[in-house]
């Protein structure tokens, strides 16, 4: 039905022409729509064939006729009987032999039978009437222009067929009816939803429905929505009344759940394995979109991003200290930083976010530069002849004060922001938190991890040079 207003909206023929009359209907009501390529030929079932005055044919001449129209194909019988259908030609062995030629249904002004073998299958029918009996049902023509109620038909021309009836589709207009049947849908969804508003599909935001003022002209929002506590069960859910709206063509149903307080995770989670364990029909698909999509797409952005924060900080400082050991032992203090990290976030209640994942991607600069004080002056000390563990336990001495106020600086700036106590801070608060745990962790654990780890690597080294010389000496 709306591809015959989609066609009407391009004006290449009248409204009251191109579509047959009632008298020809869907024996299939509940298939999908036929379009297809008219296959054309003429028929009759009153009297026997006339052989040898041009009234019979060999059914294989008129399956290659069949074939020389384009797929997928739809055969159009005319019944020149007075009345048609007497007989019926086309029954369950013509159905199959029409599937096998890739005919996807049948348009005849006469009769067809074996209605239940044939709805086993997957050919459609359209049909003026249902005989008991085949009769003297013969092809005497075919290839020629046929009129099946009302409609003139040509080999070649499109044909579409509903529940509602058959129609011809222009040619010339074919590829576009699709667009413009989606445009008159849409346009009927926006009427209907003025007339009678569901109280599950009104929306300000996602296809809003207007209510246009006949005095002022002013155009108004109309929004109804049923109180959630009278939403209990799926029962109360079917008994309201539903509209399915359609996205590019497709029929869709939304269903909206948010949060009532605890962390978007948990929600996507139980929904992520409810849908899993929902056996489907056929036809059908459940997608999950909105923030939670989002959320994970952020996930996968950070995690990747923290990975090449971290991958850029060792090469620059490989390039340096010019050596792959030394950042290795810097960078010791990033796992200190996530420790805090991790604490924090579960003392303070703060959920894993954008805000608090920028956080972590910031605290890696941060706490790196600690450690960088610690190693570049051990290596200097050692330079100077100090041994290992005299230049390690020098090193954090004296970098200690440093280290101490730069860090504090940082955290009491940040402790306005974390405790929500500036306007519009609220947003920002698990990145602040995110950085003054990490900090906190960072400087207590970096002092004693890492100067660990410098002196164990380092004797070690110390001890496997002196093995090697005496080897030499010896």
């Amino acid at each position: 039905m709306r591809c015959a207003s989609a066609i009407e909206t391009f004006q290449v023929r009248l409204p009251n022409s191109g579509f047959a009359d009632s008298g020809i209907r869907c024996v299939f009501e509940n298939r999908l729509p036929l379009i297809g390529y008219a296959a054309t030929a003429r028929m009759r079932s009153a009297k026997p064939p006339m052989l040898g005055h041009g009234y019979f044919y060999e059914r294989t001449d008129w399956w290659k006729h069949i074939l020389s129209i384009p797929a997928p194909r739809v055969v159009v019988i005319e019944d020149v009987d007075n009345p048609p259908g007497l007989g019926a030609f086309i029954g369950e062995v013509h159905a199959n032999i029409l599937l096998a030629l890739e005919c996807l249904g049948l348009v005849t002004n006469g009769s067809v039978r074996d209605l239940d073998q044939v709805g086993l299958t997957r050919f459609q029918m359209f049909a003026g009437s249902v005989s008991v009996s085949h009769a003297y049902a013969h092809i005497f023509d075919f290839g020629g222009t046929v009129d099946v109620g009302g409609l003139k038909i040509q080999p070649g021309d499109l044909i579409h067929g509903d529940r509602h009836g058959v129609q011809t589709v222009p040619l010339e207009i074919a590829e576009k009816v699709p667009a413009a049947a989606h445009e008159i849908l849409h346009r009927r969804q926006q009427l209907i939803g003025l007339c009678l508003i569901t109280a599950l599909t009104s929306d300000a935001m996602i296809a809003p429905s207007y209510w246009v003022d006949p005095k002022s002209g002013n155009n108004y929002f109309v929004t109804v929505q049923y109180p959630e506590n009278q939403v209990k069960s799926l029962e109360d859910l079917k008994a309201m009344p539903l509209r399915a709206p359609h996205y590019q063509l497709q029929r869709t149903i939304d269903v909206y759940v948010a949060p009532s307080g605890e962390d978007l995770s948990i929600p996507a989670k139980e929904i992520s394995r409810i849908v899993s364990a929902t056996q489907l029909p056929a036809n059908i698909r459940i997608n999950i979109r909105g923030l939670v999509t989002t959320m994970q797409s952020s996930f996968r952005s950070f995690g990747f991003g923290l990975f090449l924060a971290v991958l850029l900080v060792y090469l620059v400082l490989v390039a340096q200290f010019s050596s792959f050991l030394d950042p290795f032992l810097i960078l010791l203090a990033v796992p200190t930083g996530l420790v805090g990290v991790m604490l924090t976030l579960a003392f303070t209640d703060t959920t894993l976010n954008i805000q608090s994942l920028m956080g972590i991607v910031m605290l890696t600069g941060m706490v790196v530069s600690n450690s960088i004080l610690i190693v570049d002056f051990a290596n200097r000390l050692r330079n100077e002849g100090r041994g290992v563990r005299d230049a390690v336990a020098h090193s954090c001495r004296i970098r200690l004060r440093p280290i101490l106020m730069t860090s504090l600086a940082t955290i009491f700036g940040l402790l306005p922001m974390a405790l929500k106590i500036e306007t519009g801070s609220e947003a920002y608060a698990p990145l602040a938190r995110v950085i003054i745990g990490g900090l906190v962790a960072s400087v207590l654990l970096t002092i004693f991890v890492v100067p660990a780890a410098y002196l164990w690597i380092y004797q070690r080294r110390a001890g496997l040079q002196t093995s090697v010389l005496t080897g030499e000496a010896q």
